[in-house]
């Protein structure tokens, strides 16, 4: 049994019995062989999750070290393996003479769950750079699909919730000299550091960006600071006094923590603009259907 808090990046989570963490490829396939349904919820850093805290039954993995690795192809493509982190892959980037997902620098994810969400920054996503991903489907059969057939949109796409475990992807980049990036990368990094409550627990923003919304009332941490909410706490979780687009966990924060900051928000969001906001992250529990925050909500307050 493992808690599941300390598998992500909120720190928030109860006990579960049926989590898996494969080293490798054939470790991955044995397991997707054996294990009993459902099929199992993939999690990289967990930075786009919201477990129950009173624990969760259903079955849970995370890849392990051996999906870790980046292989240089040619000039402008490399293989990265579903585990690598990131950050630190940015930068090995740019030590070898590759750019073109600088925006990418301080995102906490592993490059598979960035996939799986289209996750950028900078109003950019990953699916830029993608030329394919590969991937084992439910029937424990390795693919390799064409990013074309990956229905990437805004923080969305085929891997999302779906039957589907990423192994790898071979992204395209740009040929540029070895370090010519690196005030770029830290500029983002000192913006990031400025605006972000990096150093505490969240999921990175909460809600997404709507056109609408943006349109009458701006982003998503413009529209919590207009309605007052910054610094708003809830047992031990807290609207970010830095920015107002994150949940942070102050102190042994739970799920219904959570939560009920995410209703008070899109509560007071409606009053102002007869519109709600829609979540990225994802709520995982066992009283209810896998949902986002935003609807989780719903389904557990009725409304």
């Amino acid at each position: 049994m493992i808690n599941l808090r300390e598998k992500t990046f909120w720190k928030v989570g109860g006990n579960c019995e049926n989590y898996y963490e494969p080293t490798n490829l054939e470790e991955l396939i044995n397991l997707i062989n054996d294990i009993q349904s459902p099929f199992p919820i993939i999690i990289g850093n967990g930075t786009n999750v919201l477990f129950d805290s009173q624990g969760y039954h259903g079955n849970v993995l995370k890849l392990g070290h051996g999906f870790d690795f980046i292989e240089f192809q040619t000039s402008n493509k490399v293989v990265v393996g579903a585990t690598t982190w990131v950050p630190g892959l940015v930068r090995l980037l740019s030590k070898n003479g590759y750019g073109g997902i600088e925006h990418c620098v301080g995102i906490p994810a592993t490059i598979g769950g960035l996939i799986a969400m289209n996750g950028g920054s900078q109003r950019r996503s990953i699916s830029e750079n993608l030329e394919s991903v590969t991937f084992l489907n439910d029937s424990s059969q390795i693919e390799t699909v064409d990013v074309s057939e990956c229905k990437f949109s805004y923080r969305d796409s085929i891997f999302k919730n779906n039957n589907r475990v990423i192994i790898s992807a071979t992204l395209k980049l740009d040929s540029i000299e070895k370090n010519e990036n690196r005030s770029t990368l830290l500029k983002i990094l000192k913006e990031r550091r400025t605006k972000f409550p990096r150093k505490e627990p969240s999921c990175g923003s909460v809600f997404l960006s709507s056109p609408e919304l943006f349109a009458t009332h701006g982003a998503p941490g413009a529209i919590i600071e207009k309605l007052g909410l910054k610094g708003l706490e809830c047992g031990g979780a807290q609207i970010s006094v830095l920015h107002g687009n994150f949940i942070v966990n102050k102190n042994n924060a739970t799920s219904e923590d959570i939560l009920t900051l995410v209703k008070i928000i899109n509560d007071k969001c409606y009053e102002m603009s007869g519109m709600k906001m829609k979540a990225e992250a994802i709520y995982y529990s066992d009283n209810f259907p896998v949902s986002t925050l935003d609807k989780a909500c719903e389904l557990i307050h009725g409304c």
